[in-house]
């Protein structure tokens, strides 16, 4: 199970509009950092798609660019097939 935590506040050290963090199994979004409800529903899916891999395993030949390159092709699947 994964907790999703929204952050109202500025993360200081961050401009990133989300992040799952694997060792707390926990999904942060900053709030403040998005500019509209869709972009908001965007980056949760996109946190969970890498919770999803994580608690699969199927991270853990890929490196951050091969993941979120898979994440951004099952964004626009419907284009692909």
């Amino acid at each position: 199970m994964v907790n999703i935590d929204f952050k109202v506040g500025l993360h200081p050290d961050s401009n990133e509009l989300g992040v799952y963090l694997p060792t707390s199994k926990r999904i942060i979004i900053y709030l403040p950092h998005h500019s509209s409800i869709e972009q908001i529903y965007d980056t949760i899916e996109h946190e969970t798609i890498h919770a999803i891999l994580d608690k699969y395993k199927h991270d853990s030949d890929m490196d951050e660019y091969q993941e979120h390159s898979l994440i951004f092709a099952l964004n626009w699947i419907d284009e692909y097939v």
